[in-house]
């Protein structure tokens, strides 16, 4: 195998950049900004009176009259098991021997993910708001003996968002929000390389080369070459009968691919981090006393990571392919990978049918057909880059919800959202093996005198994901291996939130 070869086949098997897991919401999102919407399955989110409301719509805080701290922490629990799992070896398509074909908790079974939020009016009009939090996460360890593990084995990632925005009352109708954010980006990637696949392929061409020449062509193949000839001989086809020669080629090429399958596993880990910023702009409009409407858009962010990429293996072959690279095993080199967050558009409205009865609805269109495809870039050698093409869809999620002022202290929330996915059929991934879901929420909130507390328990049906890769489906993916396979996943999450007026 020359250079390039071992080059090309490293950077398209290692199956790195696909980034998601279905724990938070549809995509990589994480809607767990505010106990008062969860507890309304997001539909509260446009319209709602929540000071970490900031992040969905900036002119929200123009309701506050006094200065306000929430502090919240959401805890998750998925249960996230694949099972099923076959793959193909690469460049045969025969099915592939592996032992772990089903893992249990794919994704950990708890996290727990924190949010601070300020409100402070500063005139009779216009007020400053503020909010920590993480809009994007996702975590995922399948181990390196899966069967999936040339298209993912580990996936971390997360982003702590910082937003700082202010409002404006134009009216008694009318209210303007405008915000900046920040986001610190941070990411382990990891994936698998078939390296005694990969090995083995390059002899493929010279064998069928020999094949076709004959003579003293093929008793002077060696190396792996050589060993498929001796495997075409030992099936001893009629050499007068072309379609019996080609066949028996076949059989011997695909024999000779199955001994080296697995046997030079190269793992190959990404680090990396990015600060990068946006903007985010609401409105809300009170025609009366009892009905608001919301409409707001949250600007798409580009996160060009910088960091590094570490091969590793565990034998002579694996070994050999990494040095053949001009790398040193298990030493990092620099590399970079990009992602485009997306941007979205929140409307809502709520309606207050009686002093103690209010009902929420609310529209979000997020635009991840920014996600098109995921790129991991060397920068201090030349090499092929890492290609995962998604094709991620825009979505539109939308909910209903409520609470109920029991008494004085006391409120009641619910709620039901639908949530699709953006992932395809024909290229879900292991690190996003995301599907439509459906969301059913309860909360609750007690108020006395300067602080309150709010409470909210969602549950995620999901349904059940498929995987159906096709090494075949684009370049970038050859040398990989078909994978099929299907999970289970529900999730559970937990938030209480603690707010305090000055």
């Amino acid at each position: 195998m020359n250079q390039r070869q071992r080059r090309a086949h490293v950077a398209t098997a290692l199956g790195l950049a696909c980034i998601g897991a279905p724990l938070y919401g549809a995509g990589f999102g994480a809607r767990i900004q505010s106990a008062q919407s969860l507890g309304t399955a997001y539909s509260a989110e446009g319209t709602g009176k929540d000071p970490s409301l900031i992040f969905s719509n900036p002119a929200l805080i123009g309701s506050f009259k006094r200065h306000s701290i929430t502090i919240g922490a959401a805890h998750i629990r998925p249960e996230v098991d694949f099972e099923s799992g076959s793959r193909t070896i690469p460049g045969v398509g025969l099915t592939a021997q592996d032992t772990e074909t089903s893992v249990s908790n794919v994704s950990p079974k708890s996290s727990t993910v924190p949010t601070l939020s300020g409100v402070h009016p500063i005139t009779e009009s216009v007020n400053i708001g503020w909010n920590v939090t993480v809009p994007f996460a996702t975590s995922s360890d399948y181990g390196e003996e899966w069967v999936g593990r040339y298209h993912a084995s580990e996936t971390q990632l997360q982003v702590l968002n910082f937003d700082l925005a202010a409002s404006y009352q134009l009216s008694e109708q009318w209210t303007f929000g405008f915000g900046v954010q920040a986001q610190r980006g941070t990411g382990v990637i990891a994936g698998a390389s078939n390296g005694g696949a990969g090995f083995a392929s390059a002899g493929v061409k010279e064998f069928q080369a020999a094949l076709a020449a004959g003579g003293e062509a093929l008793s002077t193949l060696t190396g792996v070459a050589a060993q498929m000839y001796q495997a075409f001989q030992g099936l001893n086809p009629d050499q007068k009968d072309p379609k019996a020669v080609q066949a028996a080629a076949r059989k011997a090429i695909a024999s000779t691919l199955a001994n080296y399958d697995s046997q030079g596993d190269v793992i190959a880990e990404y680090k990396g981090d990015n600060l990068a910023y946006g903007y985010v702009a609401g409105l809300t409009f009170d025609p009366s006393s009892s009905l608001r409407f919301g409409l707001s858009y949250r600007s798409s962010i580009k996160h060009e990571t910088e960091g590094d990429i570490t091969l590793s293996g565990d034998n002579n072959l694996s070994l050999g392919i990494i040095q053949q690279r001009g790398l040193v095993p298990g030493q990092a080199t620099g590399a970079k990978l990009d992602i485009t967050l997306p941007d979205t558009v929140v409307f809502g409205t709520s309606y207050l049918i009686t002093d103690d009865l209010n009902l929420y609805g609310n529209l979000t269109l997020t635009r991840w057909s920014t996600v098109e495809s995921l790129n991991i870039e060397y920068t201090d050698i030349n090499s092929d880059p890492v290609i995962v093409k998604l094709d991620w869809q825009d979505t539109l999620a939308y909910s209903i919800g409520g609470d109920y002022r029991l008494n004085d202290q006391i409120t009641l929330r619910a709620g039901a959202a639908i949530d699709p996915t953006p992932t395809t059929d024909d290229l879900r991934s292991p690190r996003s093996p995301d599907n439509n879901r459906t969301v059913l929420s309860l909360g609750a909130g007690y108020g006395q005198g300067n602080w309150r507390v709010d409470g909210a328990f969602a549950h995620y049906i999901i349904e059940d994901p498929t995987l159906n890769l096709d090494e075949n489906a684009y370049p970038g993916a050859v040398g990989r291996g078909n994978l099929q396979g299907r999970y289970s996943a529900t999730v559970n999450t937990f938030m209480m939130q603690f707010g305090y007026q000055i």
